[in-house]
């Protein structure tokens, strides 16, 4: 008879700077790119690999691309992995109404205290677009130098956000703390490498994947 094929049935994560993470995921029906797919249910969250980006990603949606919490730097699920910090409240991040001719019906934005994220930040006037391109029916602001940035409403989370494109495509810069355009704000600090961390895969039978 055929040899019995050792099958991965759950994924045992320990030592992420991001607790939520450290927990026993449990295998999907389903596998995503030819891999097997992990969720953590009371959490919402997914453990799949990108092939398309080559490699392992932590997110709360399974997509091809674009943001996410935490990421692998290889195909290797237990090589280096980089992770997104909580969102930081920064007093000091503005965003003031202000006057500027160039934005529709003269409206514009200010943002300022914004520190550098490498060579690009968040800083500078943000112009109001013309009606039509409103997103959410709220006002949609964009600025084009030194960076590209988009600031407009998201409805799912009742607050206001700074993204490089005019959806959520590729994640969010920067988030209102609330409704309140002109209120506090908050940051995603950068990235942070995962030291410590360690991804034990767990098998339908006790041979382990060598049949050892």
């Amino acid at each position: 008879r055929k040899p019995m094929v050792p099958r991965v049935v759950s994924a045992r994560i320990t030592g992420f700077k991001r607790w939520q993470f450290n927990d026993l995921w449990t295998r999907t029906e389903y596998d995503v790119d030819n891999k097997p797919c992990f969720e953590l249910t009371k959490r919402k969250l997914f453990l799949y690999f990108r092939s398309g980006e080559n490699h392992w990603v932590i997110d709360d949606v399974i997509q091809s691309k674009g943001a996410v919490f935490s990421c692998s730097s290889t195909p290797d699920i237990n090589g280096v992995w980089t992770t997104s910090p909580d969102w930081s409240r920064r007093p000091e991040f503005k965003v003031r109404k202000c006057n500027n001719a160039k934005g529709w019906n003269g409206e514009a934005v200010e943002v300022s205290g914004a520190p550098p994220r490498g060579a690009e930040h968040e800083n500078g006037i943000y112009l109001r677009q013309p009606s039509v391109d409103d997103i959410e029916n709220k006002p949609h602001y964009m600025m084009t130098k030194p960076f590209r940035r988009h600031l407009f409403w998201q409805e799912r989370g009742k607050r206001w956000q700074i993204c490089p494109v005019c959806n959520d495509d590729e994640g969010a810069f920067c988030l209102s703390d609330s409704a309140n355009l002109e209120g506090t704000w908050m940051i995603m600090p950068p990235d942070i490498e995962e030291k410590g961390k360690k991804i034990d895969l767990n098998y339908d039978t006790p041979l382990g994947p060598d049949g050892k």
